[in-house]
């Protein structure tokens, strides 16, 4: 445990404070701009993979929250896969009830990337099938069991960072998030008036360039698809 911080709580993995360099140039077939800035983050607490479809089902039994619609096969409905077709209002809801919220855009590329600015969550090498679930087939694949690629974690022992699931963030999305994170200072999370939030990661489906730890993807936030999950984020401030 590192000096001045609380236990671990269970499933979490530590990521240290401090100023890394945000984004990346160039960002291989990037739609939205995510030049490289520098941003300071207090330390946070992150989940070591996404909320698993077990853990969802935790929260419904004890909430009465609505399950997620079936996808009506075994990779996308498994109890050890991402859960899917949850919401961003859903999973800051999950989020909520297990003590904590969504990562922020830069809670979740420092998780992913650390502070040496890696490509990918391993490095700097592209993706392969030992280090990502990605590019499968859209009627047969799915997302496989988290952790199952150990060899594709971050810096701090994120696993899935890169493909499986795409990540709920919780600010909004803007395409000059970049310059709003310079004007909010520490630990910032971009606001503004839309309902269009973030997404992070890749997915089992995703061509290689979408596995880049900077790459900024996004969709509505009622939105549900078997390609989007979410990860817990706690923070210490």
């Amino acid at each position: 445990m590192k000096p001045g911080a609380r236990p671990t709580p269970p499933g979490l993995v530590w990521i240290p404070g401090g100023t890394f360099t945000m984004g990346q140039e160039p960002i291989f077939e990037s739609e939205a701009p995510n030049p490289p800035h520098r941003v300071e983050l207090s330390p946070f607490w992150i989940g070591a993979h996404p909320v698993t479809r077990a853990e969802y089902s935790a929260f419904i039994e004890a909430t009465g929250a609505t399950a997620p619609p079936s996808a009506g096969r075994p990779e996308l409905d498994a109890p050890d896969r991402p859960v899917v077709n949850v919401s961003y209002i859903e999973a800051l809801r999950y989020c909520a009830w297990a003590g904590g919220t969504l990562p922020t855009e830069a809670q979740w590329e420092l998780a992913a990337r650390g502070f040496d600015g890696r490509r990918y969550p391993w490095g700097d090498d592209p993706p392969d099938e030992r280090r990502a679930c990605f590019a499968e087939d859209w009627n047969r694949g799915g997302p496989s069991p988290t952790g199952a690629h150990p060899a594709g974690a971050s810096p701090f022992g994120c696993h899935d960072m890169a493909g499986n699931v795409w990540s709920w963030c919780l600010d909004a999305f803007r395409a000059d998030a970049h310059l709003e994170r310079a004007r909010l200072g520490r630990d910032p999370c971009v606001g503004g008036a839309t309902r269009v939030r973030p997404l992070r990661g890749g997915c089992w489906r995703s061509i290689e360039s979408r596995l880049q730890s900077a790459y900024r993807n996004w969709s509505h936030e009622v939105a549900r698809h078997t390609t989007i999950g979410f990860r817990l984020c706690v923070s210490t401030v």
